[in-house]
């Protein structure tokens, strides 16, 4: 995070980043400068002197002059006109949540890795012993990822029974192509409101957008779907949204390359989650709210709102992008077709919008209202319980 003034530099960590003059990272719509490259896996940037909305942006780079952008990170400027106190909080809300987020990833990574060592090993049949001489060790040994009774599988889940209690989580379910201004509206004008909303209230609220998990190396790709399934066995809120885009899926309508990649992403999903053979001809996205809407989980029933976007939206798209907009082909359009026509048939709350910005005010009454009916302002936590709570919070973080 940084002060909405600018005049700062950032450290941006991630990989394949190309020196040179077509290389660029953005801040929302705002370009950095004085880009100085440590490797390719790292860089610090200066974001300019100027006046920044305060808020959440997305952060990307981009090694073709913003040509295509690679997997975004959340970005926040906080107003520096707000008095210490409430800065302190902020910084507090927002430093918990990136903890949270750091958490889930290294939990992540640990489980790929622990995949992939298995998977070594039975193909070669290189003994463990072999690959740690090879300096190829585990970079968190099972006893230490098992400590306190967590297993790596479920570390994404674990809470302290207050933190579970007092947590809202929301999952975000789109395709991503033609949904991108959708989600750029959640993050940068529902959820900000919704986070502040909850520190008054001392919730802790979780946003999963998982648009930077998608990204160009096939094997990152392979997990997509068991990631967003997971996420989603840990929300409480889930979003649906729809537009003419059935998503991806395994059809006559993709390449051989992109239906064998979701075939592995498949598979694998299935050792988790077996249901998921069932649904091997749908897009990722329909198994993400068939999750929802069959109650393939377990747990407590989850609350759902489904939104369509209107089909004459398409109207107000630059006719160069208008591609992105429009159904894959006829397969993908009568899968969307039942599949919208399966959720109207449901309880779950349906609403049609015209614009993104429309359904961000949707998302954001819907949201608030549920926030304001569980936890209303007179339940908020005593002096006592508060701090207790967010020590409880701190302990379940540095536990994990």
């Amino acid at each position: 995070y940084g002060p909405n003034r600018g005049n700062f530099h950032v450290a941006i960590f991630g990989n394949n980043f190309q020196a040179g003059s077509r290389f660029k990272i953005k801040f929302g719509l705002h370009e950095a400068s004085e880009y100085e490259f440590h490797g390719s896996s790292s860089i610090v940037v200066r974001l300019p002197p100027k006046d920044y909305p305060s808020g959440e942006v997305l952060v990307a780079a981009s090694n073709n002059s913003g040509k295509t952008w690679g997997p975004a990170v959340n970005f926040r400027f906080y107003d520096v006109g707000i008095p210490e106190a409430d800065s302190k909080n902020s910084q507090l809300a927002l430093l918990t949540g990136q903890i949270l987020n750091v958490r889930r990833a290294v939990t992540n990574i640990v489980n790929i890795e622990n995949d992939l060592r298995t998977q070594l090993k039975n193909i070669s049949g290189i003994r463990s012993a072999i690959l740690d001489a090879a300096g190829m060790k585990p970079s968190i040994k099972e006893s230490d990822s098992t400590a306190n009774n967590i297993k790596p599988a479920e570390a994404t889940n674990v809470r302290n029974k207050k933190g579970n209690e007092r947590e809202i989580r929301l999952f975000i379910s789109s395709p991503f192509r033609d949904m991108q201004k959708e989600r750029d509206q959640m993050v940068k004008m529902v959820i900000p409101k919704l986070r502040k909303m909850c520190y008054e209230r001392d919730l802790i609220f979780s946003y999963i957008d998982l648009r930077w998990g998608v990204t160009s190396d096939q094997s990152e790709q392979a997990i997509t779907l068991h990631m967003c399934l997971r996420e989603i066995e840990t929300a409480n809120l889930f979003v649906g949204a729809y537009g003419e885009r059935y998503g991806w899926s395994i059809g006559n309508e993709r390449d051989s390359g992109s239906n064998e990649l979701l075939a592995k992403s498949f598979e694998y999903a299935a050792k988790e989650f077996p249901w998921v053979e069932r649904f091997r001809d749908r897009s990722v996205t329909e198994l993400e709210m068939r999750m929802i809407l069959d109650r393939l989980y377990e747990g407590p029933p989850k609350t759902a709102w489904f939104y369509f976007r209107d089909p004459y939206y398409i109207e107000e798209v630059p006719r160069d992008e208008r591609h992105h907009y429009t159904s894959e082909g006829p397969e993908s359009a009568a899968k969307l077709d039942r599949l919208k026509a399966s959720i109207l048939e449901t309880k779950f709350p349906v609403k049609n919008y015209t614009r993104p910005e429309e359904m961000a005010e949707y998302v954001y009454e819907e949201i608030k209202n549920y926030i304001s009916r569980k936890y209303p302002n007179d339940a908020s936590l005593s002096l006592l319980d508060r701090e207790r709570f967010r020590h409880d919070i701190y302990l379940s973080l540095i536990h994990i």
